[in-house]
């Protein structure tokens, strides 16, 4: 799976609309939606029905959106390195 700041952007964004409590594994699915959106785009050559096309911004988008902080906030920016993080110990399945 590919990911773009953007994508990391919004997925914070998500997280930031739950309790601290759901949000890693509101996180965890998310990347496993995003894996598995990928997985079929690539077999089926075609977008995944409910997934979309295998962005982090496609299931990202699926969900409710916390407005857009600077990153600057405390809690916006620890939830984009919280991405980050995650999506550098990610499988690459491609």
């Amino acid at each position: 799976m590919r990911a773009t700041l953007g994508d990391v952007a919004l997925v914070a964004r998500a997280l930031l609309a739950l309790r601290p409590g759901l949000r890693m594994l509101a996180l965890a699915r998310m990347l496993k939606e995003a894996e598995r959106a990928a997985l079929h785009v690539s077999r089926a050559r075609r977008m995944h029905p409910v997934w979309g096309n295998g962005s982090l911004a496609a299931v990202a988008l699926r969900r409710p959106l916390a407005a857009e902080r600077p990153v600057t906030d405390d809690e916006y920016r620890t939830l984009i390195l919280l991405v980050l993080a995650n999506l550098a110990v990610a499988p690459d399945p491609t």
